[in-house]
């Protein structure tokens, strides 16, 4: 009767628990502590600080830890720069999967120099989502949110105000969605987020007014195969007026990067690449959109240094410092189906020290110091390639779709294709005002 009761009762399920802080426990940690695998922890609206309440670990469960609101729950960590009291926010460093949660909180004021302060991931793919980190700092090259080898999803997510940089996803292959990178970095290190040897997806990620001293201000990429898609890279620097470059993103050791659909805008490099630096890579962008990127000393809004890769129905215009530049004979990058135009000083595309990029289809129209430049032959006429007004629906009020009867409309070029990154979106251009007719009324 006794074995029959135990067998019973071994196969009886185990009822999951809910844990609330400070209602059942009066830290979070020690919520954690008391948690086992499946059990769920609630952490009411407040402020929570001092010990029990930062450098929390989830002790290897799978267990989900949920806030009252991104805004409502706060984890003050009270790191202090300089001090000796370094603290970190949470880690989840234990094998976990996509079952373990941490949600709808926010980590504050992290510091640990030289490691993670707000949130370090190693070896674990938990699910994170509506999560913010704001003010953290590692005072040093190490940003505020580390996955390491794992595939974390991270969802509707916030990083901001991290001064030694946002987000660094190494190796494994962690997802973003949906996630906000701003206002990270410093003029001594940092930037917004950091890809080395990974092949991290990221959808629909903003990143946005992000700096580095020197390379890739808001995202750079060492290795592996990441894939952006729609994602919004935007008012990022990499500032040096010398060796500064990739003001939006930095692409270099063989990376084979993808971007989809994502846009480039207003992105800043002292040196050259504003919108994009490639150096020994060979990254994919289609359907992409550069504006009013500032390719800085160089030029480009595009750069490749012994780099190459497909530019495929992309659309750049209103470049400081032209379109595309390559230099040394390693890079040729395929230039297909493109608009290059409307900048506002430098070239539609220029080449130096035996680079040569293979350009097909594409229309490149009006540029300050000429359609071409440096060793760059000029292929008008060549390869389908023409030099006409683009016809802009609205060029003055930043709608770069095209009219119609637009020269870059599909049918309406010898390769029969839609040239650039946007649609049709508006009718027949017979009354409508041209780019130089626009540019003629200043």
């Amino acid at each position: 009767m006794r074995i029959a009761a135990l067998f019973l009762l071994a196969a009886l399920p185990v009822v999951a628990l809910t844990i609330h802080v400070p209602a059942d426990q009066p830290t979070i940690q020690a919520g954690i502590d008391v948690a086992s695998e499946g059990d769920t922890v609630i952490v009411a609206s407040g402020t929570y600080t001092g010990d029990g309440n930062r450098d929390l670990d989830f002790g290897g469960k799978e267990i989900a830890l949920i806030g009252a609101g991104m805004d409502l729950t706060i984890l003050d960590v009270e790191g202090v720069s300089g001090s000796g009291d370094s603290h970190f926010g949470v880690k989840i460093t234990g094998g976990q999967g996509r079952t373990t949660l941490l949600q709808d909180l926010t980590i504050l004021n992290g510091y640990m120099y030289g490691q993670a302060s707000g949130l370090l991931i190693s070896q674990s793919s938990p699910t994170v989502r509506g999560v913010a980190v704001r003010e953290c700092s590692t005072g040093y090259y190490v940003r505020a949110v580390v996955s390491y080898d794992g595939a974390p999803l991270i969802v509707d997510c916030v990083v901001a105000h991290c001064s030694s940089g946002g987000i660094s996803l190494s190796h494994g292959a962690p997802e973003l969605v949906d996630v906000d990178v701003y206002s990270c970095g410093s003029y001594q290190s940092g930037n917004g987020i950091n890809l080395a040897g990974t092949d991290a997806v990221l959808t629909r990620v903003h990143v946005r007014f992000n700096m580095n001293p020197i390379v890739g201000g808001g995202i750079y990429i060492s290795g592996g195969s990441p894939v952006l898609s729609d994602c919004l890279i935007e008012g990022n620097w990499a500032q040096d007026q010398f060796v500064g470059e990739g003001g939006g993103v930095f692409c270099g050791h063989s990376s084979t990067a993808e971007f989809n659909g994502c846009r480039f805008l207003d992105n800043v490099a002292g040196n050259k690449g504003g919108a994009l630096s490639v150096y020994e890579a060979s990254p994919t962008l289609i359907d992409c959109y550069f504006s009013e990127n500032d390719g800085g000393y160089t030029g480009g809004t595009i750069a490749y240094t012994v780099g190459s890769g497909v530019l495929r129905n992309c659309t750049i215009v209103r470049s400081l410092g032209g379109a595309v530049f390559a230099s040394h004979e390693s890079s040729t990058p395929t230039i297909e189906n493109c608009i290059l135009a409307m900048s506002e000083s430098g070239t539609g595309v220029r080449a130096e020290i035996g680079a040569l990029p293979n350009i097909l289809c594409s229309d490149i129209f009006d540029h300050p110091g000429g359609l071409f430049g440096g060793e760059m032959p000029d292929v008008i006429g060549i390869a389908g390639n023409f030099s006409a007004d683009p016809i802009f629906c609205d060029p003055s009020g930043g709608d770069f779709r095209i009219w119609a009867d637009s020269p870059c409309a599909p049918g309406n070029n010898e390769c029969g294709v839609l040239i650039g990154a946007l649609p049709v979106g508006c009718g027949t251009a017979t009354k409508a005002t041209t780019w130089s007719e626009v540019k003629a009324l200043f």
